[in-house]
C-alpha cells in the first residue's frame, strides 16, 4: 500500500506545482483497491488537464471572434469623433449592424457555455408549432429577400411542449447559417409531428458540407477551411445543438441530392 500512496503524493505535488501532464504510476503489483485508486487519480488528472487546455483554447477563439466587430466599431466611431466620417444614415446603420453582430456573438457564447456546464435552463410551455414557425418567418422574410432567398414553408399543425424563445433562437440560427453559406435559393422550413416527437427542418440548395466537416459541424467554432473567409463565428450550429439537447432532442445534418437539410428532433412532450 505504501508505493501507490507515494506515487499519488508525488503526482499530486507535481500537478499542484503546475505540471498537469504528470500521472501516477506503479512499478510493482499492488492491491486491487490501490490500483483502482491510482487509475481514478489519473483519470481525474486527465480531465483537469483537458479542462485547462479547453479554457486556453476558448479564450483564444473568443478573442479572435470579438476582435473584428470591436475593431470595426472602434475605427468608425473614431472617424466620427475626428470628423473623418459624417453621421449619415448608412454609416449609422452599419454601426448598428456591428453592434447587433456583437450582441449575437455574446449571446451565442453564453448559450454554449451554459450547455457545457449543464445549466441551460428552459421555460417550456405548450405551443402551436406552426404558429411559432410562422412568427419567425414574418421576422426574417424581408432579410431573406434582400439576400436573394425566398421562403417556402411546409408546416404541420399540432401542439408540443417547448421553450418558444429558445426554439425561435435555434431556428433563426439555422436560417442564418443557410444565408451565410448556401447559394441563394428557395429556402424551405418544414415541420412534422408524430405522437412522440416533432421535426423542424431547414433545407437549402447547397452546396452543403464535406463529410469531414459535417461530422464536427455542431461543435463550437467549427468551420471548413473554404469557409474561413466568410462571416460567422462558427457558433450558430453549436447553439442549435445545445438548444435541441436541452429539450431532450438532437439535431442532424443530411445532404439530399445536392441539398442541405438540418433537422431538429424534439420530444413532443404533451401530457
Amino acid at each position: 500500500m505504501v508505493e501507490p500512496l507515494e506515487a499519488l503524493a508525488e503526482a499530486a505535488r507535481a500537478i499542484a506545482a503546475g505540471n498537469l501532464s504528470v500521472r501516477a504510476s506503479l512499478t510493482s503489483p499492488a492491491p486491487t483497491e490501490a490500483t483502482q485508486m491510482v487509475a481514478d487519480f489519473n483519470a481525474m488528472a486527465g480531465r483537469l488537464e483537458k479542462a485547462v487546455d479547453d479554457i486556453v483554447t476558448w479564450n483564444s477563439l473568443i478573442a479572435h471572434e470579438l476582435r473584428t466587430p470591436v475593431t470595426i466599431l472602434k475605427g468608425r466611431l473614431q472617424g466620427l469623433a475626428e470628423g473623418g466620417f459624417k453621421p449619415e444614415p448608412a454609416l449609422l446603420q452599419s454601426l448598428q449592424q456591428q453592434a447587433d453582430a456583437l450582441a449575437r456573438l455574446v449571446e451565442d457564447l453564453r448559450v454554449v457555455s451554459l450547455l457545457d456546464s449543464g445549466r441551460l435552463h428552459l421555460r417550456p410551455v405548450e405551443i402551436d408549432l406552426a404558429l411559432e414557425i410562422e412568427g419567425v418567418a414574418r421576422l426574417i422574410e424581408r432579410d431573406l429577400d434582400k439576400a436573394g432567398f425566398s421562403l417556402r414553408m411546409t408546416l404541420a399543425s399540432g401542439r408540443c411542449v417547448a421553450d418558444p424563445m429558445r426554439l425561435r433562437q435555434a431556428l433563426l440560427a439555422l436560417v442564418d447559417n443557410a444565408v451565410k453559406y448556401a447559394e441563394p435559393c428557395v429556402l424551405e422550413i418544414a415541420t412534422s409531428i408524430s405522437e412522440a416527437e416533432v421535426l423542424i427542418s431547414v433545407v437549402d440548395s447547397g452546396p452543403g458540407m464535406p463529410p469531414s466537416l459535417a461530422a464536427l459541424a455542431f461543435e463550437p467554432f467549427r468551420r471548413g477551411a473554404d469557409l474561413d473567409n466568410k462571416s460567422g463565428s462558427g457558433l450558430g450550429l453549436a447553439v442549435v445543438r445545445g438548444i435541441a439537447e436541452a429539450h431532450g432532442g438532437r439535431v442532424t445534418y443530411e445532404g439530399r441530392d445536392g441539398r442541405s437539410a438540418f433537422t431538429m428532433s424534439l420530444p413532443r412532450g404533451l401530457a
